[in-house]
């Protein structure tokens, strides 16, 4: 980050809620440095092997991690990255029922 913030480029960071406990400093630091917070699920659970409502649970218990991570109750990411890349109609429905945006993925590094 340190390198990005020289160069002043700003970055879209997929983060996992769970992993936010004892990273807040970072979150925050993404977060206060313009990069763009996006939402990879709280548990990174692959969108088609879950149920509609699993799928929104994972999306709105993330938002509610960096949130708190962040001191404010009311952030909200914007895009969603599904873990895997998969793509499905229940993905699209949820996706729209929360008011969120696909993240666009140009690379697919597996997750490494």
């Amino acid at each position: 980050m340190d390198l990005l913030k020289s160069e002043s480029i700003h970055a879209g960071f997929c983060l996992v809620g769970r992993r936010v406990a004892g990273n807040a400093a970072i979150v925050r630091r993404i977060n206060d440095e313009g990069h763009t917070i996006v939402n990879h699920g709280d548990q990174h659970l692959v969108p088609n092997f879950i149920s509609a409502s699993d799928l929104e649970k994972e999306i709105v218990d993330f938002d509610a991690k960096i949130g708190s991570a962040l001191s404010d109750s009311n952030w909200r990411s914007e895009f969603y990255r599904p873990p895997g890349g998969f793509l499905s109609i229940k993905l699209g429905k949820v996706l729209k029922k929360l008011g969120k945006k696909k993240m666009p993925m140009s690379y697919f590094a597996w997750d490494v």
